[in-house]
């Protein structure tokens, strides 16, 4: 480990959840075994997978392997499995669909050195399945909100919009998390289906004393075919998930800090889901309209997703415009 400059160089332990995932996960494993830091212990846990995600899994001889196989719980709990069998220093979560770049731990072991109480972020580069991640370059938009930082508050503050309304967020791989910061926050919360990483990061970020933004890129996979998306916002059980995790990060934020800037970051989130919801989920609007009454009208005014629609909210309002988008899409071909 001369690389480091480290006498003894810390164990990371990589937590992947695996759920049907054969087509890819040979290629993370490889991303993960290929790191410039190599003492690892790569810990994949099978979610019930009813592919050949165990054949493929199988396949690896690496000694730092540990595979794990559950009945399906969701990814939460396979992520709390891992962290129950990790005997790292830091915690790396992994995507099993999702790569990093070889230098992407090593990098971050590096910036942390010293700092216990501190978390680590690197940037994210978004590419879809199917083309190459390495043509493809960090959101610039998204860059905007890593940097290194002594306030993690205002760090997710500013993450969440709080001062301009413009915000972002930050996929799980990206950070390095030391094991005993993880301890004090608690692992993940396994009643969420939505945003459970958006909620368990909150928490991490919220109880770390530092942020440090370090070099390394994550290679997040997106997907065309949207039915491919674990992050859909179209079932019942994940809109109910997306506004439980918002209230719990409302929470966590204003247990630390309540001001303006607090109270409109969490106004974006909660009018996110108010417009996602809306004559789609009654019950799940009526109760965001209820916390939506609890915060000053900030008059956010949500991206609806193209030019002319958001031209329509902005003249009509965007609860005319959310009918407009479902009597289009009601009527548009299959």
């Amino acid at each position: 480990m001369e690389k480091t400059g480290l006498k003894t160089p810390p164990l990371v332990s990589v937590c992947i959840p695996a759920y049907n995932c054969e087509k890819y996960i040979g290629e993370c494993l490889k991303s993960i075994i290929g790191q410039t830091y190599q003492n690892l212990e790569i810990i994949v846990v099978d979610d019930g997978s009813t592919d050949g995600t165990a054949e493929v899994i199988q396949l690896f001889y690496d000694k730092r392997l540990k595979f794990i196989k559950q009945n399906k719980s969701g990814a939460a709990t396979a992520r709390n499995k891992a962290l129950s069998v990790a005997n790292g220093t830091y915690i790396q979560f992994m995507d099993a669909d999702d790569l990093l770049s070889s230098d992407k731990i090593e990098k971050q072991v590096i910036a942390l050195t010293g700092c216990s109480k501190a978390v680590a972020v690197c940037s994210t580069v978004h590419f879809f399945d199917n083309y190459s991640p390495y043509e493809s370059r960090p959101s610039a938009y998204e860059d905007q909100f890593l940097y290194t930082t002594n306030n993690p508050i205002d760090f997710m503050v500013r993450l969440w919009g709080g001062y301009d309304f413009n915000g972002s967020m930050v996929q799980p791989n990206a950070w390095l998390t030391p094991k005993s910061l993880i301890d004090i926050a608690g692992g993940w919360n396994e009643q969420l289906t939505l945003d459970d990483d958006g909620e368990f990061f909150t928490r991490v970020v919220l109880n770390c004393e530092q942020v440090i933004y370090s070099e390394g890129l994550n290679y997040y996979r997106k997907y065309k075919d949207l039915r491919n998306n674990l992050s859909s916002f179209s079932e019942d059980e994940g809109l109910r998930s997306f506004l439980k995790s918002t209230l719990l990060k409302k929470k966590n934020l204003f247990d630390k800090r309540r001001d303006a800037e607090a109270s409109r970051a969490v106004y974006r989130q909660l009018i996110t889901i108010a417009v996602r919801t809306y004559l789609v989920n009654p019950t799940v609007y009526h109760c965001v309209r209820s916390e939506l009454k609890q915060l000053p009208d900030f008059k956010f005014k949500e991206n609806m997703g193209g030019a002319a629609i958001n031209y329509v909210a902005h003249l009509a309002g965007w609860k005319f415009a959310k009918r407009i988008q479902l009597l289009l899409k009601r009527f548009s071909p299959r």
